[in-house]
């Protein structure tokens, strides 16, 4: 149930740092990255949004400066 992830020398002799094999495809694995992936998604979108509205604001402002500029 484990691999070696890698080999060093530690103290001269040969030291292997293992790790649990993965197994993506059982069902309960498939399901948390989903949950995961919604996750990220979700956050993302927030982002999104968030990034949408100021760039919405900066698109007021250049077009409230170009006005000022225009009547001058």
């Amino acid at each position: 149930g484990y691999r070696v992830r890698k080999t060093t020398w530690r103290r001269g002799r040969i030291v292997a740092y293992k790790e649990p094999i993965r197994h993506p495809e059982r069902p309960e694995n498939i399901k948390k990255t989903v949950d995961q992936m919604q996750t990220t998604i979700e956050q993302q979108s927030r982002e999104i949004s968030k990034l949408s509205e100021q760039v919405r604001a900066l698109q007021t402002m250049v077009d409230r400066l170009l006005s000022e500029k225009s009547v001058q």
